[in-house]
């Protein structure tokens, strides 16, 4: 038999008081290490939204410009220049198919509140999504009780320079507030709890309300959730004392539907002599369903537009699935699992919508209709929130980490090298084009009518008459604080000129991009800038003090056998001074002499090249863009 002495005894009293000191401290550093790992974790979290949102804000500061772009000009020109009040018959004024009063109201504040900046718009996109953004990583941690460095899908995602039209065009507004009022419906059906509580019916009720005053598409993605909160109130109805809370529910559902109603009341058909075959073409809606899934996923998707299209798809329908067995077996997890289904279903809804509406694009047009890439990019935030709690916790991690993957690529590939999405460059390229071309005749001492022909002068409708009209509206002096003066726009864009007589313009330096007008590639090329199109503008600043000369070194693109020449002709503004051709595949530095007569300080140098061609279309690479020379440097002495 074995008996413990007394000192055994003590000892192992001592052993088990140390273990328990030691577990005590070992929890203490878990407990140290959690708190650091999630502390570091928030600091980066909030770092990349920082940089998210400030590289959305650059990229409209840089690109958008002063002027009204697109429908602008019918949505919020006439009512900032005093031509028409604002009233609910302004706000409820058609738009082509669309009543979009409350991104109207938002343009027209954010356009007072900036003092007459029509940037204001894009800038209140780039807002509202870095809001969502911010808003939807704070609620994950909420729920999940920590933060996750894959939460860095949503500014990652919600921010990507694809969807280069939110960014530079401020009516988008009839894009991204009906999306934030979206996301704010899917935050709240999402929630643990979900829609238990007397007020949580109401406000999503209203939310969809409020989306309907955004066009067919808050219509239409409202539509499904306004549904499944219709079913929600009938079931409420069979639950002694709540009955009283379901008529309250039900009511607002049928004013919700009234006010979708509303929507189609003198409705116009996008097709005036009816609706095209392709818009009835079952097969024609899923190619397009397939490229604006694609369009999500930026230059990845682009690139591999089939099988990102499948990927989304694929999750898309492994999410339903899981969704759908918690519908079946969980009564708890019933209501919030029927409600994100319905969410789910209505961006699809809205693509085929895009089908009828838009029935004109072709798969490859669809590519630079960049605000379309937001509903894809919704569409896949949605299978991020889902994955929270519809899978298991692997599955849902594995998902989630290669979400996070797959956006941060988009974004890096967007942000470090934009040649690689062509789509949005040219979104960006054309809009820059025309307000330089607006630049140059205004310096060229046209008037604003007439400037505003030629910068409306690639449409084939009405707009060249609209626009003199309007930029005749823009330069009443009874604008005040909305006045868009000829000073104004010319001094809303940069312009050089040497400080030094040595200082040369670098075409290989990206801040020389600034002083370049319409015509320019924006892809990156290591020995200088290449034209794109039969003409390119710079806007140079130098004094007709006395004769200057203008020294220019540049390569001809020339193609043996196929492109022999370059003919090349300089106009200063609007006056030629120099014409040559270029048939030597080498480096030309060619020195002009400039007239003192022709300097006005600022000027415009116009490049006309009528040899420019495609090398896609001589067979040398894919490049669609329509290139003539490579611009190096420029220098005025």
């Amino acid at each position: 038999m074995n008996i413990l002495l007394p000192t055994e005894t003590r000892t192992g009293a001592g052993d088990e008081s140390g273990r328990s000191q030691s577990l005590l401290a070992s929890r203490g550093k878990s407990a140290i290490g959690q708190s650091l790992r999630s502390w570091l974790t928030g600091l980066i979290l909030g770092g990349t939204w920082l940089c998210c949102f400030l590289a959305a804000w650059w990229l409209t500061a840089q690109t958008s410009p002063l002027v009204p772009k697109y429908d602008d000009w019918l949505v919020i020109v006439p009512v900032v220049t005093g031509h028409e009040t604002v009233s609910p018959t302004w706000l409820w004024e058609s738009l082509n198919e669309h009543k979009i009063p409350l991104p109207r109201l938002a343009y027209f504040v954010a356009v007072r509140c900036s003092g007459g900046d029509f940037r204001a718009g894009s800038f209140l996109s780039v807002l509202l999504l870095s809001l969502v953004s911010l808003g939807a990583m704070l609620v994950a941690r909420r729920w999940r009780g920590t933060s996750s460095l894959a939460d860095a899908f949503f500014p990652l995602l919600l921010l990507h320079w694809g969807q280069t039209h939110l960014f530079v065009v401020g009516s988008c507004l009839n894009f991204t507030i009906p999306l934030t009022l979206y996301y704010l419906v899917v935050f709240l059906v999402a929630r643990p709890e979900g829609l238990r509580g007397a007020s949580n019916y109401p406000v999503v009720t209203l939310l969809l309300g409020a989306m309907a005053l955004c066009g067919l598409v808050g219509v239409v993605l409202a539509f499904a959730p306004l549904v499944w909160m219709g079913v929600i109130g009938l079931n409420l109805l069979r639950v002694e004392g709540r009955r009283h809370q379901a008529c309250y529910c039900l009511t607002l559902v049928l004013g919700v539907a009234a006010l979708m109603a509303l929507n189609f009341r003198d409705f116009t058909c996008p097709h005036p002599r009816g609706w095209p075959a392709a818009a009835l073409d079952p097969e024609s809606h899923v190619d397009r369903m397939r490229i604006l899934l694609a369009m999500s996923l930026g230059w990845l998707g682009e690139w591999k537009s089939s099988v990102a299209a499948a990927g989304i798809v694929t999750l898309s329908i492994a999410t339903v699935w899981a969704l759908g067995k918690a519908v079946v077996k969980s009564p708890v997890e019933r209501e919030r699992s029927a409600g994100m289904i319905s969410l789910l279903c209505s961006i699809p809804l809205v693509m085929v919508s895009i089908g009828f509406g838009r029935s004109f694009l072709t798969v490859g047009a669809l590519w630079g209709m960049t605000h379309y890439v937001a509903l894809g990019v919704g569409f896949v935030a949605i299978l991020y929130v889902t994955s929270l709690f519809c899978f298991p916790r692997r599955v849902g991690s594995l998902v989630r980490g290669s979400l996070f993957l797959v956006a941060l690529l988009v974004f890096a590939g967007n942000l470090i090298f934009p040649d690689r999405y062509p789509s949005a460059l040219q979104v960006i390229r054309r809009i820059r084009n025309q307000e330089d071309l607006l630049v140059q005749n205004l310096v060229a001492g046209q008037s604003l009518p007439q400037a505003a022909k030629a910068f409306f002068g690639t449409q084939t409708d009405d707009r060249p008459e609209r626009g003199a009209a309007y930029l005749e509206m823009l330069s009443d002096s009874h604008m005040g604080p909305f006045s868009l003066s000829e000073r104004k726009i010319k001094e809303g864009v940069d312009w050089w000129g040497p400080r030094r007589p040595e200082d040369r313009l670098v075409l290989t330096d990206p801040l020389a991009r600034r002083y370049l007008g319409y015509g320019w590639s924006l892809a990156f090329a290591t020995q200088g800038l290449w034209t794109c199109g039969p003409e390119a503008t710079l806007r140079l600043q130098a004094h007709a003090t006395t004769d200057r000369l203008l020294t220019i070194r540049l390569y001809p693109f020339l193609v043996a056998g196929k492109l022999d020449r370059q003919r090349l002709k300089l106009l200063l503004n609007g006056t030629p001074i120099w014409e040559s051709v270029l048939d030597q595949a080498r480096l030309y530095e060619q020195t002009i002499p400039l007239p003192g007569p022709l300097l006005k300080g600022r000027n415009v140098l116009l490049l006309q090249m009528p040899d420019a061609t495609a090398p896609k279309a001589l067979g040398v690479n894919l490049d669609p863009d329509e290139h003539a020379i490579l611009l190096e440097s420029v220098q005025i002495h």
